[in-house]
């Protein structure tokens, strides 16, 4: 005997799977995200003059910069205490932050912030 599927039932199916789908696609096209949504910038977005290294300078301005569009946007900044300072990320000393030195305090950080959902 065959189950009669109740009326509506395709059209509310197909209409769940659009909206689905539809809302799928906008978030991934917002790009990469770490978190609740929090865009990770790159060593790009972080080197602004382009010269392949970072100075505490261009770190604090694009903290500040990242802190002000979520304020604005009307996210709350509960976890602002929690960014790196310059010295963490520049492990030589030198100055300055390499890409390597970049790469590797991410990965740390994430690593970290891993072991933190896990307890």
């Amino acid at each position: 005997m065959k189950a009669k599927l109740p009326s509506g039932f395709l059209a509310a199916w197909i209409t769940t799977t659009v909206v689905v789908v539809f809302c799928a696609n906008a978030a991934l096209a917002e790009g990469p995200h770490h978190g609740k949504g929090h865009e990770m910038p790159t060593f790009d977005d972080v080197d602004t003059n382009a010269d392949g290294v970072i100075v505490a300078d261009e770190l604090y301005a694009m903290q500040a910069k990242r802190m002000s569009e979520r304020a604005q946007e009307g996210r709350k900044l509960k976890h602002a205490g929690d960014r790196c300072m310059f010295e963490d990320v520049d492990t030589d000393g030198d100055g300055k932050v390499s890409e390597e030195e970049f790469a590797a305090h991410h990965a740390e950080r994430m690593q970290q912030r891993g072991k933190k959902a896990e307890l």
